[in-house]
């Protein structure tokens, strides 16, 4: 499947408070490692972006930065808060056919010539995780806020730094779906690295809940129509507009 035919059905997994009552004692939830958690050889500091498909971390003293493949709407952390489970049984194959589009993205990133190419990815016991050696600052959300206007030159290198990591990833048929100025993280020198990228490549994602403004294309919007590249890179422009114009671009569907 490439990016320019890939038409995903509307219908949703359901969201893990749906599920049946399968767990007793302690209700369990989705929820991100705490500070000091371990993750591979990775020591977790605070969690810096939430989306459908996981967590994404700053990991060991701010060197790091870790992506975890957790499906929010299906997944849940078991009660030694580190472990993954599932809701239910049913949700065995979407869970899987995740678990493959994530690791082949982290196989993708891992050789690009970026300064946030994945230096790690594994696979242990049901769980996923990738690791970007860049010591991010802020997110692009950070330092658009109040209403701030980034400089002209600062625009220009993350616009070409954005592109050139989406490609990597559209060139083999993935795409990121949901783009927003939280999951653009920029480090010194205006290097930056993607985070959130969906690892669902047979439903429309969910509504975005993990950020303020809505910057999805009218067909993700809509829950219909053909997404490909083009989708990825509305959002990429309407992030710029809000660089730009100091204030959030009108709903696509409005």
């Amino acid at each position: 499947m490439t990016t320019d035919t890939h038409n995903p059905t509307p219908d949703k997994a359901a969201n893990p408070k749906d599920a049946p009552d399968s767990f007793e004692g302690d209700v369990l939830q989705a929820a991100p490692l705490a500070p000091g958690a371990a993750l591979g050889s990775h020591t977790i500091s605070r969690v810096l972006v939430t989306s459908d498909s996981g967590y994404t971390y700053l990991a060991n003293d701010g060197a790091t930065v870790v992506q975890e493949y957790f499906p929010l709407q299906f997944a849940v952390r078991d009660t030694d808060n580190t472990s993954l489970l599932l809701c239910d049984a049913q949700f065995n194959t979407d869970y899987e056919q995740g678990l493959t589009e994530f690791l082949r993205l982290a196989r993708v990133l891992s050789q690009l010539d970026h300064p946030g190419r994945i230096a790690h990815y594994q696979e242990n016991d049901g769980a996923a995780w990738y690791a970007v050696e860049l010591p991010v600052r802020a997110s692009l959300a950070d330092l658009l806020q109040p209403g701030q206007r980034l400089p002209e030159e600062t625009l220009r290198a993350v616009l070409y730094a954005a592109i050139t990591y989406l490609d990597a990833v559209h060139e083999t048929g993935g795409l990121h779906l949901e783009l927003t100025p939280e999951r653009i993280l920029i480090a010194d020198e205006d290097q930056l690295l993607i985070c959130g990228f969906s690892t669902d490549r047979f439903h429309y994602p969910p509504d975005d809940v993990h950020t303020e403004h809505d910057f999805r294309a009218p067909e993700l919007a809509s829950y219909r129509g053909q997404l490909g590249r083009w989708t990825d890179y509305y959002a990429l422009g309407a992030i710029l507009y809000q660089a730009v114009c100091r204030s959030v671009p009108v709903d696509s569907l409005t």
